[in-house]
């Protein structure tokens, strides 16, 4: 198998312009990046149905999706998951209803309930795409 069939696209794309001495083509190779993460954001996604009727409010319920601890709360109008690991540590997290945020016990880290950290907005959970189709809650499948 070639090296140009191994590699993705957008270095293909990168490769193959800046070998040419046409100097409008050498101007579009950094097009050529811009172009490829839009494709990759086009492309289509796996949804999956989560088993259940779940009424969402601003409290997080907890699920197992996938083998993974899941949160889902409602803000506002949309529908947010988190997995329930600590970036820090990767420790399981859990939702404390007292102080309305989410806990790490091992590192003490909290996070408000759209997963950013109190402690440093640098951090926060990791999310995981989630929509309402026909009254039934989907999270995508990477």
């Amino acid at each position: 198998m070639s090296d140009y069939i191994k590699i993705n696209r957008r270095d293909w794309l990168k490769r193959a312009l800046s070998k040419t001495k046409d100097v409008t083509l050498k101007a579009t190779s950094s097009a050529a990046g811009n172009f490829a993460e839009i494709s990759d954001t086009l492309k289509e996604y796996r949804w999956e149905s989560i088993n259940g009727n779940w009424e969402l409010t601003d409290t997080p319920k907890q699920i197992m999706f996938k083998g993974k601890s899941v949160f889902l709360v409602q803000n506002d109008e949309q529908i947010l998951a988190f997995q329930g690991i600590c970036p820090v540590d990767k420790q399981l997290v859990f939702w404390q209803g007292h102080t309305k945020q989410f806990y790490c016990p091992n590192c003490e880290q909290r996070y408000d309930k759209t997963g950013i950290s109190i402690n440093d907005s640098e951090l926060m959970l990791n999310s995981i795409p989630a929509r309402i189709v026909e009254d039934r809650i989907q999270l995508r499948i990477e």
